[in-house]
């Protein structure tokens, strides 16, 4: 089984779902927690934890990986939650995926930090300067901060008339960019720790600038869809190969 944490407006990890329903992926929606049949056990003695999938108990060892596309739970995950108790239960369910996500011994694509469950979610900010420190070249932007209120969305300065997206899925670039782009992609995927995410260029050839990053990929698209797949089941042992996507 592979598991695909998201909320229920999340429309893309429907589409990827529904895709590969037949091959064992599954939905898995923050409210799927209260659940009567969850077990996560922590020590030296714990034994395999348990999810709920569906209403159907799922020991660990049946998991081929796990896709995270959840950035927080949010009291709006919670309908079925009374009102005025939303905010703590989604703290507490917060809590609990992240112990959940980083122990488990399958693939997690991506693995959560205590910023966000699906890795670390970097500011605009960030990225950008974490690309100049790796020697990519950048969009000259601006931004400005004003006292007590938050800070404006960057801009380019120039503006780009043309981009380019490309995705990474572990080695795997997902593109139509020279190789230096390629390695640019690849130099932040392993600086940021992500097996997946979505780079944007201002260019597909060597002259191309950075200019950000996501960590929601199309997973509506079939080509990337079917890279994610592959990349999950090839590091499962236990699955065949030819259950893998072409």
């Amino acid at each position: 089984m592979v598991l695909v944490v998201a909320n229920a407006g999340d429309a893309v990890a429907s589409v990827f779902v529904r895709r590969y329903a037949r091959q064992g992926v599954r939905l898995l929606r923050p409210s799927d927690l209260s659940r009567l049949g969850w077990r996560y056990e922590i020590g030296d003695h714990a034994g395999p934890s348990q999810a709920v999938v569906a209403g159907r108990a799922c020991q660990e060892g049946r998991l081929a990986g796990v896709i995270t596309r959840l950035v927080s739970v949010t009291p709006a995950d919670l309908p079925h939650i009374k009102p005025a108790d939303r905010a703590y239960v989604a703290q507490e369910m917060q809590a609990f995926l992240l112990a959940w996500l980083h122990s488990l011994p399958c693939p997690v694509l991506n693995r959560p930090t205590p910023v966000c469950l699906a890795g670390d979610w970097w500011s605009p900010q960030t990225w950008i300067h974490k690309a100049c420190r790796l020697g990519i070249p950048v969009t000259r932007s601006e931004w400005s901060v004003v006292r007590g209120l938050r800070t404006k969305a960057i801009q380019p300065v120039t503006g780009e008339s043309f981009t380019v997206s490309i995705t990474v899925v572990g080695s795997q670039i997902i593109g139509n960019v020279t190789p230096r782009v390629a390695q640019y992609a690849q130099r932040l995927a392993q600086a940021a720790e992500l097996e997946l995410m979505t780079v944007r260029f201002s260019s597909s050839n060597n002259d191309a600038r950075f200019l950000d990053a996501s960590l929601w990929t199309n997973l509506a698209d079939r080509t990337i869809a079917a890279a994610v797949m592959r990349h999950v089941l090839r590091q499962c042992p236990s699955i065949r190969k030819e259950a893998a996507p072409a």
